[in-house]
């Protein structure tokens, strides 16, 4: 049986784990439960440069960017702004460095999500799950739940920084005041973006399995089996 086990938001720790394993799990627990304790909706995603940390990257290093916030309809194309404002083409070929994200969000709209993931993508992003934490570049602990895991998958590299958390849960959206829930030709939608991207579709099985008022924290095993992330160094 395995030190601890997740359901939801709540874990099962056994009594012979190390201490460090049990500090590790609370603060995946305080973050899980501060996703659902009733806060006011996190504010939209934005986008601000925060500089150059000391990580490595496939090919040339571009800017350090910090996406905090709630992805919304808009927030692709707000991407996609924001890189041509505050960043010139360059290199050999005029192209762009390949940007550095620190991704913090509890997520937000699910086709949004994708489109973000396939921008990502389009640039060859490093994605690390984190936060710019004081306002420099050097990362502190974040979150990546719901829609934000589907902009993640899209990243050309994906890492999970120390005590950040990766989190799904069935993905439903508001019409009319109610709740609906994915249909057949969406789940389809999602399972070939997820292979597109290099990531197992064992990853929508998983949220699906779960309440859209609960959470699942992925392991660090299943994020490494899934093919989602890396852990950070």
């Amino acid at each position: 049986m395995p030190a601890f086990q997740f359901h939801g938001c709540f874990a099962r720790l056994d009594a012979s784990a190390p201490p460090t394993l049990r500090n590790s799990v609370f603060a995946l627990l305080t973050l899980c439960l501060a996703a659902f304790a009733g806060a006011a909706p996190a504010a939209a995603m934005s986008f601000r440069s925060v500089g150059h940390p000391a990580v490595s990257c496939r090919g040339v290093c571009g800017p350090i960017i910090a996406a905090e916030g709630r992805i919304t309809d808009e927030t692709p194309a707000e991407f996609l702004a924001f890189l041509r404002s505050a960043y010139r083409p360059g290199g050999a070929h005029g192209a762009l460095p390949r940007p550095i994200v620190l991704l913090d969000s509890q997520g937000g709209k699910i086709v949004a999500g994708m489109e973000l993931g396939k921008a990502f993508r389009k640039f060859g992003v490093t994605a690390i799950v984190a936060s710019a934490g004081s306002g420099d570049a050097t990362p502190a602990p974040g979150v990546c739940y719901s829609a934000c895991v589907y902009a993640l998958m899209g990243a050309a590299t994906r890492i999970v920084a120390p005590s950040s958390a990766i989190g799904v849960h069935r993905m439903f959206a508001y019409n009319g005041g109610a709740r609906h829930f994915a249909t057949g030709e969406m789940m389809a939608a999602l399972r070939r973006y997820s292979r597109a991207m290099g990531v197992s579709t064992e990853v929508i099985a998983a949220a699906e399995q779960i309440g859209p008022d609960s959470l699942r924290i992925l392991t660090p095993g299943e994020l490494a089996r899934w093919g989602l992330a890396s852990a950070g160094s």
